[in-house]
């Protein structure tokens, strides 16, 4: 007795759904690097701005009590 057509069809189907799980698992552990990057460009991004301020503050006293001194 051979396989009817929806019997074929439908192990296609699971193979295919098979299929389709293994990529969205690529994919879900693509998103979880990608945020990763994301989460550390965006610390980094904020450790910048920080830094920035901070040399931006101490180059500001630096003028101030130079100024203050000088006068």
């Amino acid at each position: 007795m051979s396989p009817t057509i929806r019997q074929v069809l439908g192990l296609l189907r699971v193979q295919r759904l098979n299929v389709n799980k293994a990529i969205g698992i690529k994919q879900q552990r693509g998103l979880k690097k990608m945020s990763k990057k994301k989460k550390i460009n965006l610390a980094i991004s904020i450790a910048q701005v920080v830094v920035q301020a901070l040399i931006l503050y101490n180059t500001y006293q630096q003028y101030k009590y130079s100024k203050k001194y000088s006068a």
